[in-house]
């Protein structure tokens, strides 16, 4: 999906943070966006209000991260589209047989602050 898809590195600093598409678009067909954009809502909502309460020079570590929780998050997201459409049958066998609990979480938009499953954790290897 490279044709569609882009990243910018730094989406959080003084005065900025980018949610959802606005730093980091993967796929038209599957369109995380929103559920990135509501879900990040959430951490930058945290990310502002730590920088608020805090002296000036702190804000580059809440951004930091801000910028560490979401792209991990996206990354998940990421790689398991990546696996797809390099591998559609054996996507299948995994979200639908071998790990369809840790697909479906995924899915569900539990993918911040986790620890990877098995499944994520093969796709990954497999990638590489």
């Amino acid at each position: 999906m490279s044709n569609y898809s882009y990243r910018i590195d730094e989406f959080a600093r003084d005065g900025l943070f980018c949610v959802g598409d606005s730093h980091a678009f993967i796929d038209p067909i599957f369109s995380f966006g929103v559920e990135f954009a509501v879900k990040e809502a959430e951490y930058v909502r945290r990310a502002i209000v730590a920088c608020r309460d805090s002296d000036p020079r702190e804000w580059p570590a809440h951004a930091a991260q801000y910028m560490r929780v979401t792209t991990d998050g996206q990354r998940v997201v990421e790689d398991m589209l990546a696996y797809f459409w390099k591998y559609p049958w054996g996507f299948a066998h995994m979200a639908h047989v071998r790990h369809k609990d840790e697909f479906l979480e995924i899915f569900a938009g539990r993918i911040y602050e986790i620890d990877p499953g098995e499944g994520l954790n093969k796709m990954r290897a497999t990638l590489s």
